[in-house]
């Protein structure tokens, strides 16, 4: 027990570093908006399934995104992912390409008590990710100069959860979380030596931490056709709307003539405010979903969700955003999960595909994401162990309306150690 969780504290320590040191889960224009490009912190085997989530109750594996999921949990479970992505983008006149790595979560869920299916659960993960560059250019009656808007920082979010069974096959849950982080913009105007002006450079940090809450319900229940078990799920989890303490540093420099570096000290200071206190105001959302499986051999599921990003302020501006409504599709299938001679068999194919309309319009066309994901659930030896991948293929945005198009290709690796970690044994 003592080398298990020294091993544990190890580890965690690890990618807890890693998470706090990783500055590069983003590098899309449309990270500009909100709080940035929101960021999915459900497990590994999510994502190869669409990311479905809302009716899946399992118990050996973590799903955050619905809490009232944790009275199932009959084995103590940790579970953590890396992501990586490589991504184009595209506009009508020009192309370019990124790369992005970053942790996608870490979590541990264990159960309080199997008699009253009653479990508990936390975790770290990444909430929102800003990093853009844009140039344009800028004509006026007296100069023809360029403007160079850059973003970067984002949001991290750690939660603690529990659920239990209030009523046969009904459970319901509850995450308390904490995000915090830094959102820096920076914008600089640059003028042509030889028009003997001033270069003017904005710069802006946003510090933002406060509590967030959310609650989910879950009902489950299972029976037996022919020989075999059968289990359906339904599920929906719902977050209020939610407001974020912020503090804001701003000020505007002008720099030499020529001057291109928006760090150097400058000639004035235009306008200095420091330790604005304000807020910002995350929407309302909730998700809903069903799941139907024959246990230990496939499973199909669907998950619709609403956000409410109209309602969105940060320190009092609304950033033109508007609702958001998503679909999810995934399932998966073991050809035989007892098989101990045949590895392959054992294996867990997975499936999914979704789609949302966006959370941004410009001129009546919707910047919205569909994407398509395969993945696999690997058991280590003959334990409730596995190792989770996952690769998607991810479309946003359009080159239409003097937008953007990003096409991704994401792969996601992670682990889910699952073990009697906290088990008293009668005799030594």
């Amino acid at each position: 027990m003592l080398i298990k969780a020294k091993s544990l504290f190890s580890i965690t320590m690890i990618l807890l570093g890693y998470h706090l040191s990783a500055q590069n889960l983003s590098k899309s224009p449309y990270s500009a908006l909100g709080v940035g490009d929101m960021q999915f912190g459900g497990s590994a085997w999510m994502h190869g399934m669409g990311q479905i989530n809302q009716g899946i109750s399992l118990p050996n594996a973590i799903n955050n995104q619905n809490p009232a999921s944790y009275s199932t949990f009959q084995l103590s479970t940790w579970d953590a992912a890396a992501i990586g992505s490589m991504a184009n983008i595209s506009t009508k006149t020009a192309t370019g390409s990124f790369n992005t790595a970053s942790m996608a979560y870490m979590a541990l869920g264990m159960p309080l008590s199997q008699k009253l299916n009653w479990g508990l659960s936390f975790g770290l993960m990444p909430y929102s990710g800003v990093g853009y560059n844009v140039t344009r250019q800028i004509q006026t009656s007296t100069f023809n100069g360029t403007e160079s808007i850059e973003g970067r920082g984002g949001l991290s979010k750690f939660y603690i959860g529990s659920g239990i069974r209030v009523y046969k096959g009904l459970a319901f849950g509850f995450n308390a979380s904490y995000v915090y982080g830094q959102i820096r913009n920076t914008t600089l105007l640059s003028i042509p030596r030889d028009s003997l002006m001033y270069n003017l450079v904005e710069n802006r940090d946003r510090y933002i931490g406060d509590f967030m809450f959310e609650i989910g319900l879950q009902y489950h229940d299972t029976f037996v056709y022919k020989e075999r078990k059968y289990s359906f799920g339904l599920g929906a989890t719902f977050g209020p709307q939610t407001s974020l303490s912020a503090t804001d540093n701003y000020n505007v420099r002008t720099l030499g003539v020529g001057v291109t570096a928006p760090t150097n000290i400058g000639k004035d200071t235009v306008a200095n405010s420091e330790s604005v206190i304000g807020e910002v105001i995350l929407p309302m959302y909730l998700k809903g979903g069903v799941f139907f499986q024959q246990v230990n051999k496939w499973g199909v599921g669907i998950d619709l969700g609403y956000n409410n990003w109209a309602s969105y302020l940060g320190m009092g501006v609304r950033d033109s955003l508007k609702n958001m409504t998503s679909i999810n599709l995934g399932g998966y299938y073991t050809p035989d999960a007892f098989a101990i001679k045949n590895y392959l068999k054992r294996i867990e194919y997975r499936a999914g595909m979704r789609y949302d309309n966006g959370m941004l319009s410009a001129n009546g066309t919707n910047v919205s994401t569909i994407a398509f994901s395969v993945g696999a659930g690997l058991p280590l030896g003959k334990t409730r162990s596995k190792i989770n991948l996952a690769a998607e293929y991810m479309m946003r945005g359009t080159t239409e309306q003097k937008l953007v198009k990003e096409e991704y290709i994401r792969f996601v690796i992670g682990v889910s150690i699952s073990d009697k970690w906290f088990h008293r044994y009668r005799y030594d």
